[in-house]
């Protein structure tokens, strides 16, 4: 983004923009380069809609923060709110799961019907009693949901740890013989467990092939 912000281009927006306000100006070139860079990748993974929906998603959300930025700032002053609380911090949290979730279940479907039966459910009742998505819509298994949640707590265990300035690797280090390669060879055998193994399994499927 940088490069385009302080080329040619990105030096005229600012200059063109800026007499709608110095904000106007400043903001011009940031949110063009989010823009080209968020298309960029979304073609890069996959030249198809579906990419440039989930790389328009991410774009319009960077993009909007940007531009709310001052309001935001303005709303939590109003309202008391601490960042460094830790209601705030889980609220943070959740946001961003949320958001994640839903640039992931983009890239999962197949039609846009599928994409808002998905999100109703997840967001319904049926969310809170286990049956909450049709995990045929997405041609997945219920294994493959419980494999789902195991490596999303692994995550927030090792989130949590990094707001704690806890190393896990170090944490690991520290630890006697037996116990430090017990760790290893639960990760390995989880990862071989866990792994996207099965009869339609390609050891030589390059991830972006169809790029």
């Amino acid at each position: 983004m940088m490069p385009f912000i302080q080329s040619k281009a990105g030096r005229s927006l600012r200059r063109h923009f800026k007499k709608y306000g110095k904000s106007a100006g400043k903001l011009a070139p940031v949110l063009a380069g989010t823009l080209l860079v968020w298309i960029t990748t979304a073609l890069w993974h996959e030249f198809s809609w579906r990419y440039v929906i989930w790389g328009m998603y991410y774009c319009v959300i960077i993009s909007g923060s940007l531009v709310l930025e001052g309001r935001f700032t303005r709303l939590k002053q109003r309202l008391h709110i601490t960042e460094s609380s830790k209601i705030y911090t889980a609220f943070c949290l959740m946001r961003t799961w949320m958001l994640l979730l839903v640039a992931n279940v983009i890239l999962q479907v197949k039609s846009y019907g599928d994409f808002f039966m998905v999100v109703r459910q997840i967001l319904g009742r049926s969310f809170f009693i286990g049956d909450f998505i049709n995990l045929s819509a997405l041609n997945w298994l219920r294994q493959d949901a419980v494999i789902l949640g195991i490596g999303l707590l692994l995550v927030l265990a090792v989130s949590i740890g990094k707001e704690k300035n806890v190393n896990i690797l170090a944490f690991i280090d520290h630890q006697v013989l037996p116990v430090r390669w017990l760790i290893y060879y639960i990760l390995l055998f989880g990862i071989l467990l866990f792994g996207m193994y099965g009869s339609q399994y390609d050891a030589g499927q390059f991830l972006y092939m169809q790029f």
